[in-house]
């Protein structure tokens, strides 16, 4: 009676088991498993007649406690509560599906892969298993060459796969299963959100319980953004929970390395920006961000990723225009430093995203950052691989807004290097350029500059905007250039044409650097005062939104290209600054 009543007990561990996932880990199941089976133990009585020895009733429990020291916890429930029975042709089926995974891995092309799938089909020995590894193998054949056809065959493959099997087997998978299926379907451009939310749905259970690994979390998130599927709040709050018990952990030592990397949260931030949330642990009452990102970049050591850093940075500066978020000045620089010794192996397009975030942020770098950053950068302008046009337009804007500036040697070969870039550069990289330029004091050569305004003479009418056009002229205006006639009259054409969108500070900018051109001939022309007065009357109406020292500027550059009229509108709005300014007096 008393080993029934022990073994009564002991089933009780199942609903244990239901409340241990509900609320905490695997690994606090199995350690509260061991005790209540010991607890059951201990209960027994001393032996009596007719009854089994000590010794022959703790054999049960033993071999329980024996299968604890297995990780899988199906082999735990396995051993208390009994298995499925399976049949030869069970067997022979399993067998069968393991022999097709097997050649599903070794799969190498597209060709090869429709060949197993319809062996697959023609077997009828899909499973769960089976199906996460199909899904899993179809981005891959398609990394190398591959032509637009093959990819639209295997898109339409893994969707048949998904309409066809995932509702049948959705609910058998376990949790790197979903993962699998979800980041396959992703990859492959699968837009259908129902599927998406339904393998959210299913992962629930598995991420309610702790059963999924950082980098799988990492993963089901990053699926999902990349597929446009904002999940439920209830399904992020899981997830929120996890990972940052898996931050807390990292920060305690006590998950092996690498269980939560760079990349992992590299995935996490990226996903985070495309469904715009900002997660309760990077800016909550225990930020466990920044101190476990600090602990990723330490232990990749040599490894370290560029891109993982740039798209983290990235997602920050996001964070920060979107959510006002504000990092820790320390921790970005205890970040920088850490990354300062493996500039020169990254990529171009990283180190410009790094800068460029730093400026958005509104914490530029250290100097002597900035100083191993333009090493670094002057290779990159002239060895492959370089730098895009793209990333030449975002890192002059970038630099330009630092507090920095390159030795003169560096500028010298900048220049040189840009020249040839300037005819592919479209107008905005060309404003920044010039606006660099003159940010550094450096005035380019007058081969450079002829260069210069013949590439975006065409471009000025068409393509440049009020606020570019505004820094272009005050950019050559700061560096003394000689700028020809014809590119005068058509920057200024271009501005008339759009006033009705130029702002109070680009008309003052503007009308600013054209009144001093050095070009003494252009601004005696007729047709260049009018202009120039035109613009200052159809700005009276924004003068009340320039500070006084813009209106200022705006009235000496005026009164230097005389023409400045006693009928003109803004003789009014100088009287009332006048006024204004002797009141205060």
């Amino acid at each position: 009676m008393q080993l029934s009543s022990a073994w009564g007990e002991l089933k009780c561990v199942r609903h244990a088991r239901g409340q241990c996932k509900a609320t905490a880990s695997p690994s606090i199941y199995r350690r509260a498993l061991p005790s209540l089976c010991r607890a059951a133990v201990q209960n027994e009585d001393s032996p009596q007649a007719g009854h089994p020895s000590p010794q022959a009733s703790h054999a049960p429990y033993d071999r329980v406690l024996r299968s604890l020291s297995n990780k899988s916890t199906s082999s735990i429930e396995d051993e208390l509560f009994g298995c499925p029975q399976t049949t030869t042709a069970d067997r022979g089926q399993t067998a069968d599906a393991k022999r097709c995974s097997t050649r599903v891995k070794a799969c190498r092309s597209w060709y090869e892969l429709r060949t197993e799938l319809a062996a697959v089909e023609r077997a009828g020995v899909m499973n769960p298993k089976l199906l996460a590894i199909i899904f899993s193998c179809m981005p891959k054949i398609l990394q190398g060459r591959s032509s637009e056809q093959e990819r639209a065959e295997v898109a339409a493959a893994a969707a048949a796969l998904a309409e066809t099997h995932l509702d049948q087997l959705m609910d058998c998978m376990d949790g790197q299963g979903l993962v699998n299926v979800a980041v396959g379907l992703a990859k492959l451009g699968h837009t259908q959100p129902q599927v998406f939310h339904k393998l959210a749905s299913s992962s629930v259970q598995h991420i309610r319980a702790g059963h999924m690994s950082a980098q799988g979390l990492s993963n089901l998130l990053w699926a999902l953004a990349t597929a446009g599927v904002r999940p439920a709040g209830s399904w992020l709050s899981e997830l929120w929970v996890q990972l940052e018990e898996h931050m807390q952990e990292e920060q305690l030592g006590s998950l092996q390395p690498g269980e939560l990397s760079l990349q992992d949260l590299a995935n996490v931030s990226w996903a985070c920006c495309r469904l715009e949330v900002l997660p309760p642990w990077v800016s909550g009452s225990m930020p466990g961000f920044l101190p476990t990102l600090l602990r990723g970049v330490e232990r990749a050591g040599s490894n370290l990723s560029g891109g993982d850093v740039a798209t983290i940075l990235t997602t920050m500066a996001i964070w920060s225009r979107t959510f006002s978020y504000k990092p820790s000045e320390t921790m970005l620089a205890k970040l920088l430093a850490l990354c300062q010794p493996h500039l020169a192996q990254f990529l171009p397009q990283d180190l410009v995203s790094i800068v460029h975030s730093l400026v958005v942020m509104n914490a530029p770098p250290s100097r002597p950052w900035m100083s191993s950053y333009y090493l670094v950068l002057r290779d990159r302008l002239i060895f492959d691989p370089t730098l895009s046009y793209s990333d030449f337009q975002r890192l002059l804007w970038a630099l330009s807004r630092i507090d920095h500036v390159p030795s003169q040697a560096w500028l010298k070969q900048f220049v040189e290097v840009s020249r040839v870039k300037l005819r592919h550069l479209r107008f905005r990289a060309l404003s920044e350029l010039i606006w660099a330029l003159s940010c550094w004091g450096y005035t380019p050569s007058s081969e450079w500059l002829h260069e210069y305004y013949r590439v975006t003479l065409p471009k000025l009418k068409d393509d440049y905007k009020c606020h570019h056009l505004a820094n272009s002229v005050l950019a050559l205006k700061k560096l003394g250039a000689q700028v020809p006639t014809e590119w005068l009259d058509a920057a200024l054409s271009s501005f008339c044409d759009q006033l009705n969108e130029a702002k109070a500070h680009d008309l003052v900018v503007f009308i600013d650097g054209m009144v001093d051109c050095d070009n003494a001939e252009w601004m005696a022309r007729g047709s260049t005062g009018k202009r120039l007065l035109m613009l200052a009357n159809h700005g009276a109406s924004k003068f009340d939104l320039c500070v006084p020292v813009q209106f200022a500027k705006l009235l000496v550059a005026l009164a230097t290209a005389s023409v400045l009229s006693k009928s003109s509108p803004v003789r009014p709005k100088q009287e009332r600054h006048t006024r204004g300014s002797e009141s205060l007096n």
